[in-house]
């Protein structure tokens, strides 16, 4: 039986009680916590809370539409597109996930834009990712997705941004973000009540880089009434100016007469390092998404996180990059990886058998090296884009004939320079003779 549930937070005057109860258990909470001198226990507390809310959800898949603006840089430039914004989906099962997504980038300067469609996927094993249209996909390997390459990271927040690590912390798992680096950053929970009398916890990360010993550099701000997601985030810059504002709206809904909360609504606000003097935070961009149509719960086949589910078509080279940071290059055909060295071989073998039944022992396999490789980020160049198969196929000229070449052509030279050599010297003999005898030439 699918698992449903409505698309709106739930009115019922039973979750309504509970919410009050839960409200006003933890002000008596927190009035003790206050009390107390050390904070590990609110700390822990907080921290498990909302483990447990993310252990929830064994697995997810929603839509989402987005909205990005860039600002000018502190200098009046805009290195970036003025708008963006796409839509897309995502399926997430543990630490796997799966996204497909397009957008469509527009500039304040000219008049033309860019639709662009990305495809990832992540799983135990490594990160993958597809721009549609493009001749080349990619693949990092991994231990773990905790230990994803620099890379990957840095293409996942821009392309595959993970909406839930905005509402239950890092990969989707705050304390595990704590126990990682308890040892290397200070962590600190205090509890405030609000006018309405609700309690919010502020959980803050110290990291050793701050200017000031007592400045967070994340701050995290978990609601209990709101099922322990994270309902708002201040990142700062090293001296302790504003460097990121997220706000997420979290509704609750109803998964099998249980009530689950869940994002709905995220902001996002970046700021530049440097304000130009002023003391308010100068804004870079801004990011809005919306999340629908959840699915909760219900098990996905493992081949939805691998990297035949990008949807490549034949002849893409998949680049492949091991966890020894070896690359390797495969060509994808009807389904099948293949060594590109090995398809590459047998083409060749293929057009010397129509252009000449004789191989040519003169032509020499084309011999892969690491500076042949193109690169992993960007556009990589295509190795012997000059070549076509027909120059390839041609017979190459044997080297005795290129060596009798060479010399003829020192020797056409070196009797040029001797004949130029002899008339001057011829030229110069009768100019002194005509000189000592008084007359002229």
């Amino acid at each position: 039986m699918k698992r449903v549930f409505k698309a709106g937070p739930t009115r019922k005057n039973k979750r309504c009680l509970q919410k009050a109860v839960l409200s006003l258990s933890l002000v008596a909470l927190a009035a003790s916590w206050a009390a107390a001198s050390d904070d590990q226990e609110l700390l822990d507390f907080v921290l498990t809370q909302t483990a447990q809310a993310a252990k929830r959800i064994s697995s997810l898949s929603y839509n989402f539409r987005y909205e990005i603006d860039y600002e000018p840089d502190r200098y009046g430039q805009r290195r970036r597109p003025a708008h963006v914004v796409g839509s897309g989906q995502v399926l997430q099962q543990g630490v796997k996930r799966s996204t497909s997504w397009d957008m469509v980038r527009t500039w304040s300067d000219r008049p033309d834009q860019e639709q662009i469609e990305n495809r990832t996927v992540i799983n135990d094993d490594y990160f993958a990712f597809w721009h549609v249209g493009n001749k080349f996909a990619y693949e990092y390997d991994h231990e773990s997705p905790a230990s994803m390459h620099r890379r990957a990271k840095e293409f996942q927040k821009v392309s595959a941004r993970d909406h839930m690590a905005y509402a239950f912390g890092p990969y989707c798992n705050l304390k595990e973000r704590y126990l990682d680096t308890v040892g290397r950053y200070q962590w600190k929970a205090e509890s405030q009540t609000q006018p309405d009398s609700t309690v919010l916890f502020y959980v803050h990360m110290i990291t050793p880089w701050m200017q000031k010993t007592d400045q967070p550099e994340v701050t995290y701000v978990i609601d209990p009434q709101k099922g322990f997601l994270i309902t708002r985030r201040f990142d700062y810059h090293t001296d302790g100016r504003l460097k990121t504002d997220v706000k997420v709206s979290v509704e609750e809904f109803q998964v099998n007469g249980e009530g689950m909360c869940l994002p709905v609504r995220i902001e996002e606000k970046k700021f530049q390092p440097r304000n130009g003097g002023s003391d308010q935070p100068k804004l870079r961009s801004s990011f809005k998404a919306e999340l629908s149509d959840f699915n909760v719960n219900q098990p996905f086949d493992d081949e939805k996180f691998t990297v035949e589910a990008l949807g490549l078509t034949n002849d893409i080279v998949l680049i492949q990059q091991t966890i020894a940071g070896q690359l390797i290059s495969l060509i994808y055909r009807d389904g099948v990886f293949i060594p590109e060295d090995m398809v590459r071989g047998t083409e060749l073998a293929i057009d010397f058998a129509l252009d000449d039944p004789l191989p040519n022992p003169d032509i020499e396999p084309r011999q892969e090296t690491r500076a042949s490789q193109p690169k992993l980020l960007g556009e990589p160049r295509e190795v012997e884009a000059n070549v076509t198969t027909a120059a390839k196929a041609q017979p190459q000229p044997a080297k005795t004939d290129t060596t009798v070449a060479t010399l003829s052509n020192l020797l056409w030279l070196a009797v040029s320079v001797l004949g130029l050599l002899a008339l001057g010297i011829s030229v110069t003999f009768l100019v002194i003779r005509a000189k000592q005898k008084g007359g002229t030439i």
